[in-house]
């Protein structure tokens, strides 16, 4: 579902994407064997499309989960989650990734999964707990619908709405995970509070561990090598064009038919 934001940022993107490119002079098909076929830059555009429509920031559309300043390990266990998320999402088994330290990789490893869900032509939906319990819909922007519709849901910024003592929030976010984690929503959460402080607050523990693996990430404060980079960063447009970008563009429009099955086969369960 896209939104009239969305579609503001999408035609920026598509003028820059499309309209520029010189190899179909702006056209995005080229000629191919006597007929025509999408370039390059209509085929990262179709994917750039999903990536808008799931929330996922556009800080983490570049990023690739090799590159990311975490512990091996950690990456290896988000790794492996991945190799298994068509098992996963059918299961509803999720993430808690926990983390004292701010900056040091959780929403990016959680985005890396979003990203593979939806080059895997799953429905992905990425928002801040704030946003998903405040229950201040739009005609716009309906939050509980687009959680229901979606097969993976990533919740940043868990605990953040928990930090002013008393908060009329923590019962709406209690009410919130009981009810959707046992319809077997695959959810991966990100939160700067550990387990034990989650259940003092929430008592949730033994709802989160039926459901989600829990990983610790600890390192360094990437935001602040981040910050030190924004100067340089000014010289340099964004680039669609990356690695990262064009071989997942190329990834997701390989599934297409995938997408078309799943379509296929709702139509029976229904």
């Amino acid at each position: 579902m896209l939104y009239r934001k969305d579609i503001e940022k999408l035609e920026k993107i598509k003028s820059i994407l499309i309209r520029k490119h010189k190899q179909c002079k702006g056209k995005g098909y080229i000629d191919f064997e006597g007929g025509i076929k999408p370039c390059i830059c209509m085929d990262i555009f179709s994917y750039i499309i999903e990536l808008q429509k799931s929330g996922i920031p556009q800080d983490y559309w570049e990023l690739h989960i090799d590159t990311l300043s975490v512990h091996n390990k950690k990456r290896e266990e988000v790794k492996y989650f991945i190799k298994y998320l068509d098992n996963a999402i059918e299961q509803g088994q999720g993430l808690f990734l926990m983390g004292e330290k701010r900056g040091v990789g959780k929403t990016s490893l959680a985005c890396e999964i979003g990203k593979e869900a939806i080059i895997k032509r799953y429905n992905v939906y990425y928002n801040i707990m704030q946003n998903i319990v405040s229950d201040k819909f739009t005609d716009e922007h309906n939050i509980e619908t687009r959680i229901k519709e979606a097969d993976l849901v990533i919740i940043d910024e868990f605990d953040k709405v928990m930090m002013s003592k008393g908060s009329s929030l923590t019962k709406n976010i209690e009410n919130f995970l009981r009810e959707i984690l046992p319809i077997r929503k695959s959810v991966i959460i990100c939160s700067n509070s550990n387990i034990e402080i989650m259940d003092t607050e929430l008592k949730l523990e033994s709802l989160i561990k039926r459901y989600m693996q829990i990983l610790e990430i600890k390192g360094k404060d990437y935001s602040v090598i981040k910050n030190k980079q924004l100067k340089d960063r000014l010289k340099e447009k964004v680039n669609y064009f990356s690695d990262s970008i064009k071989s997942s563009a190329k990834r997701f429009l390989a599934n297409e038919n995938i997408a078309n099955e799943r379509e296929w086969n709702k139509m029976f369960e229904e």
